[in-house]
This record gives structure tokens, C-alpha cells and sequence, in this order.
């Protein structure tokens, strides 16, 4: 993870090679590299977030992230494989 300058606090995003996803909490950005989990940054939802070709879900799919009743549903990604 490196630190960077911010222009867009509160903004996430990726960055200009698609590689990491910059997180910018105020004055200065932080960057995930998302390669290093065998990912590319993916830009969706007025966001963006580290995406793998073999992840089953994503945050933005129906019904992710949603409760109906007593029932939770999420998508949780595992980053030992």
C-alpha cells in the first residue's frame, strides 16, 4: 500500500493504469495493489474495488449485500486463493 496525494477526499477510485484502487481518506490517498491478489482495479457504483476474474460475486450483484427479513445476504471474498 503506498500514500499519495489526494485531490478527492471522501473519493474512491482507480488508478490511471487500472492496477490498484486509490482510497483517499483526506489529505493523502491510499493505493491497493490489486495484482498483487491477482486482480485488476474495477471502476462501478460511483467506486472502485480490487475484482479477480474468478470471484463468484460482487458487491454491485441483486441481492448482495441486502437483508430480506432475518436473512443477510454478502459477498465475502476469500484472498488465500
Amino acid at each position: 500500500m503506498a500514500l499519495t496525494p489526494c485531490e478527492d477526499p471522501g473519493g474512491v477510485a482507480c488508478s490511471p493504469d487500472g492496477g490498484r484502487a486509490r482510497i483517499c481518506t483526506g489529505a493523502v490517498a491510499s493505493e491497493n495493489d490489486c495484482g498483487a491478489i491477482g486482480g485488476a482495479c474495477v471502476a462501478e457504483g460511483g467506486g472502485a474495488r480490487c475484482a479477480r476474474p474468478s470471484d463468484a460475486c460482487a458487491p454491485s450483484d441483486e441481492g448482495v449485500d441486502a437483508r430480506e427479513g432475518t436473512v443477510l445476504s454478502l459477498c465475502v471474498k476469500s484472498l488465500g486463493s
